[in-house]
């Protein structure tokens, strides 16, 4: 929701109130005028020098009960494929990580140009975290990767719908309708425990959200990275059976 429009003070901490009692950190994705829109995108050639000073100012301002509820995850900068690893994209990155400073920031990046050992040595030494991201398998597309350049580590799932990822007539969700098979979230388990091995904390979050899909596949992937069964929501047992498998039964359940 804070990637379409920044969020106010009292709408973040009734966010806060609603997860009072309940071991919960949010991790927000910052808003896309400052990676997407090409007419203000920091780093942008025809941009002002000091656009996005004030607009950093009121977007952590408005997530500023989240953080004082000791809440706050790590902030995402999402930039689109566009994105390319050009010394103008760098320095307006460089710039971004200035205005958020004292923030944890992890960047995902989907160009393949971006996909440099230097530039992750680079990130290192920013204090930027590398988001390792499964996208469909296109050209000049970043692959699965398990890359930890800071404290945190960070995972994101978009699912492989290659036929609708890049397709002009393609409504938002389409592109994100994707349910995975086990045999695919196997080698990201296997990544994410050497992952976990590397950080002192790690997010994975499913972005292939149609009809209930990304809940249903990273309940499917927690249940492999940590050999157990886990909670399952009955509704979404009851409209993805083979979650049965991995639920845990209910207190008070013998059979």
């Amino acid at each position: 929701m804070t990637f379409y429009r920044p969020p106010d003070a009292k709408m973040s901490a009734g966010w806060v109130k609603q997860v009072e009692g309940k071991p919960f950190v949010f991790a927000v994705k910052v808003s896309q005028e400052f990676t997407h829109d090409p007419d203000t995108r920091v780093g942008d050639t025809r941009n002002d020098e000091f656009w996005g000073a004030e607009e950093a100012k009121r977007f952590l301002a408005g997530i500023a009960p989240i953080e004082a509820a000791g809440r706050l995850g790590p902030l995402l900068l999402q930039y689109p494929w566009s994105f390319r690893n050009t010394p103008e994209a760098r320095e307006g990155l460089k710039r971004l990580a200035e205005l958020f400073a004292g923030k944890q920031l992890v960047v995902e990046v989907r160009h393949d140009s971006w996909d440099r050992d230097e530039t992750r040595v680079w990130f290192r030494r920013l204090g930027l975290g590398w988001v390792n991201i499964d996208q469909p398998h296109l050209p000049n597309c970043i692959g699965p990767s398990e890359h930890v350049t800071a404290d945190v580590a960070y995972v994101r799932l978009h699912g492989r719908n290659a036929p609708k990822w890049f397709a002009k007539n393609a409504q938002p969700h389409e592109r994100y309708d994707y349910h995975y098979s086990p045999e695919e979230l196997e080698p990201w388990a296997e990544r994410i425990r050497r992952m976990m091995a590397q950080s002192k904390a790690l997010y994975v979050i499913g972005n292939n959200h149609y009809r209930g899909k990304a809940p249903a596949n990273t309940l499917q992937l927690k249940a492999r990275v940590l050999g157990r069964k886990v909670a399952v929501p009955e509704p979404l047992q009851a409209e993805y059976p083979e979650l049965r498998e991995i639920a845990e039964k209910p207190k008070g359940m013998l059979f």
